[in-house]
This record gives C-alpha cells, structure tokens and sequence, in this order.
C-alpha cells in the first residue's frame, strides 16, 4: 500500500507523453491492474513494439495495451530512472524520503535491456517471377530473356536490374546462387543443371500435347 492507505501492488502504468512537459504536455495512459505474480520480490518482462502504426505494450511478452497515436518520427533514446510524485498515485512522500540507496527497500533491480531493430525481409534479386522464390519458373523466365542487351528488367531474366540492362550468364549464375531462396521445404536442394531444367520443361509439355490429343 501506499502512505494514504491505497493499495497500488499487482499494478503498474503505462503511458505515452508528448510536446514537452510544460504548459503543451500532453499523454496518454493506462493502469494495469490485476496482473498475475505482480508484487514485491517478482521478475517479469516488460516490452515495447514502436512502429509506423503504433505502440504495443507486453507484460510477459503478451500484449496488454495498443496506442495508434501520436507516433514518434525521430530517433530516441532509453533513460532507466525512478520517479515518484509528491501526493499522486504513490502516495505522499516521507519526509526524510527513503532512505539512502543501501538502506532503503523502496527499490527497483533492473536484470537487462535489450533494443531490436526489424529487418526488412529483401526479395532475392534472381525472383524473376516475384512470387517469393527462386525456382525452375525463374529459369525458364532468363531463358526466354537471355541475349537481351538492353532495357531488360527483373521480369525479363535481369538479376542485375537498375545496374545493366542485358539478361547473360551472370544473372544465370545468380540464379544458380539463389536458387531454393524464399521456398518452403527447398533450402539444402540441389542445383539442377539448366539442361536439366529445359528438358523437364519439355516433357510437361510433350506429356501434355499427348492427353490433349487423346
């Protein structure tokens, strides 16, 4: 409990501030009440996702708490303190106030932080088709654009798109280099030989010209 008889444990707040924190400040919060294993000599975990569309708050890695705005546009940093309001949600403050670090059992004891920045996932250059794998589709994209001097793009076969514009044995080899990328159950697959490929190719369409003529 709290010097005014309130009783504050399993609980803790949330809260987003913004525009300083003078005559502008603005926020926004919220009491988290009830938690299980909340209180005196417990550890939890405490996570916070910032992204484009928001804030989401975890107790324990579940998500307690979502804010969709204000969102920060600019780099930020952490700051671990501890800070308590005369007469607020902590009570009133003793008037020798707690004691010194080593003596008071009014404390806080922090294990770790971590930051983790998202990665972007990166489309492998030699997805000709875009649609998120390297495969034999992909081949027989650069098989029909390979001899292209100039002006091809991804689509066409270009592995290097935005640096040449012809479709040749180099992107042939990026292919070869990525092949299996983004495909599920493909990584660790051996690397077919581009003959290979052209003759399963041309059996599926043999096979399929016969049942059409049947």
């Amino acid at each position: 409990s709290n010097n005014n008889g309130t009783d504050i444990r399993h609980r803790y707040v949330s809260a987003v501030h913004w525009d300083g924190y003078e005559a502008a400040h603005q926020q926004v919060a919220k009491t988290h009440s009830g938690l299980a294993g909340l209180g005196n000599d417990s550890w939890h975990t405490y996570g916070l996702k910032w992204t484009a569309s928001g804030y989401e708050f975890y107790y324990d890695d579940a998500l307690i708490w979502t804010v969709a705005s204000p969102v920060s546009e600019r780099s930020e940093y952490l700051i671990l303190s501890s800070e308590v309001e005369d007469g607020t949600w902590a009570g009133a403050v003793p008037a020798g106030g707690y004691g010194s670090l080593l003596s008071s059992v009014t404390n806080v004891q922090v294990d770790y932080v971590r930051v983790y920045s998202a990665v972007t996932p990166t489309t492998p250059s030699a997805d000709f088709d875009a649609d998120g794998d390297v495969d034999g589709a992909d081949f027989l994209t650069w098989q029909r654009g390979v001899g292209t001097t100039s002006g091809a793009i991804r689509g066409d076969g270009n592995a290097n798109a935005g640096v040449d514009g012809d479709v040749d044995a180099g992107d042939l080899a990026t292919w070869r280099e990525q092949f299996g990328a983004g495909g599920a159950g493909l990584a660790g697959a051996a690397v077919p030989e581009p003959a290979s490929w052209v003759l399963v190719a041309w059996m599926m369409a043999m096979g399929a010209g016969r049942r059409a003529r049947l």
